[in-house]
């Protein structure tokens, strides 16, 4: 999803940290489901904004 690729993810011990803008409600979900599905990750940081 080209939308996706604009975030920044940063990710130390386990914790996975996501910044930036999406065009969507579903974007911001779509990448907080996809990062928590990684192995090793603890906790999910949400720094993601929606700009309509």
């Amino acid at each position: 999803m080209p939308g996706l690729r604009q975030l920044d993810v940063e990710a130390r011990d386990g914790i996975v940290t996501l910044s930036g803008t999406v065009r969507t409600y579903y974007e911001k979900q779509l990448s907080q489901q996809r990062c928590k599905r990684v192995a090793g990750v603890i906790r999910l940081v949400d720094n993601v904004e929606v700009a309509n």
